[in-house]
């Protein structure tokens, strides 16, 4: 079992008057974590997408975001789309390695399967990202991805499957 979430942190669903707080914190870390090796054209499309009105835009179509936060500050958040694809996952670099996006993780997966998902998951890592979303029962779909010169590393937790059994993070609500 990883390390357990700071007791001041707490996990809410997020909404619309979370987004410039959701972009700006997206926005910082991809820039370190995701989109350092993206041609600038592709890196400034990459994160126009994640502007508050982008993430706005996600929330009211029936994305599904949570945000962790602490003295009422976001640091961290999760999104859905579908009940099945992790779109965001993002945490600040202070809480790295403190169980936030473990949690987090955690909060998404299981509200999409009490919504009907029974299937599994979908992501598209970064290189950064891969080595985490395989400790949670992740695993490598066979072909890289390329999207408007974005490479991503897509990936699928089956549910039911012996990888999402033995990582599957325990958690209470």
């Amino acid at each position: 079992m990883g390390p357990s979430v700071p007791q001041n942190v707490a996990i809410r669903k997020a909404g619309v008057k979370d987004a410039e707080a959701m972009s700006l914190l997206a926005v910082s870390l991809s820039g370190e974590y995701v989109t350092a090796e993206f041609p600038d054209d592709v890196a400034r499309s990459f994160l126009g997408a994640m502007s508050p009105h982008e993430i706005e835009n996600k929330i009211t179509s029936g994305f599904r975001y949570h945000v962790a936060e602490t003295d009422g500050r976001i640091i961290g958040l999760v999104g859905v789309k579908d009940n099945t694809h992790l779109y965001h996952l993002f945490v600040s670099k202070a809480y790295h390695r403190k169980g936030v996006a473990r949690r987090l993780w955690t909060i998404a997966m299981e509200t999409a399967i009490a919504a009907g998902n029974s299937e599994g998951f979908t992501v598209n890592s970064s290189k950064y990202a891969k080595h985490f979303y395989e400790k949670l029962g992740f695993v490598v779909l066979p072909q890289p991805q390329e999207q408007n010169g974005a490479a991503t590393i897509p990936m699928k937790l089956t549910l039911g499957g012996s990888a999402f059994t033995r990582n599957r993070p325990h958690a209470t609500h």
